[in-house]
């Protein structure tokens, strides 16, 4: 059994995604009509990361993945289900790839705060998640204009795993 997940964040990066959940195959860009994203969901560490916010007349897109349901536990984990984010299990999306609406499996944030930013790494998955998969030039503009953050903990074991992800995808670090 597979399912359909629609990444907005650093899980656009396939190889991050992947050192999470093995089984993830990239499908193609969808599109959240009604959402945006923004780097407003409150990080444990004190930075920010991306969250999907409700906002009308505007829409956003991302990366489609199939993953086995042997996964999703993982990606719950992750994405701190019940603490972080809540997942939703019908979330709507434009297909590209179908050329229709398809629900799919995405991660809402459970607490939405402005005025923090992202860490330069957790920044940097995003955007060449974002670039992976041919997002539209808008994004990619958008995500090279965010203000972002250095990390002050080289060492953090989260940074560690994203500069691996990052190696791996054949980009340097």
């Amino acid at each position: 059994m597979t399912f359909l997940y629609f990444a907005y964040g650093s899980n656009m990066l396939t190889a991050r995604l992947q050192a999470r959940c093995p089984s993830a195959q990239p499908v193609g860009r969808a599109e959240a009509r009604g959402w945006s994203v923004d780097f407003v969901k409150p990080a444990l560490d004190g930075s920010s990361k991306a969250g999907l916010v409700q906002q009308h007349q505007t829409s956003m897109q991302g990366v489609l993945f199939r993953l086995d349901k042997a996964d999703l536990p993982a990606l719950d984990r992750a994405e701190a289900v019940g603490k972080g984010y809540d997942r939703d299990d019908s979330f709507e999306v434009w297909s590209f790839v179908e050329g229709r609406v398809q629900s799919v499996v995405t991660y809402l944030p459970l607490q939405i705060l402005d005025g923090l930013q992202p860490y330069d790494w957790y920044h940097r998955l995003c955007r060449e998640g974002a670039r992976q998969h041919g997002l539209p030039s808008h994004a990619l503009e958008w995500l090279e204009n965010v203000s972002i953050t250095v990390d002050p903990m080289p060492d953090r074991p989260a940074r560690l795993q994203a500069l691996e992800a990052l190696r791996r995808s054949g980009l340097e670090t």
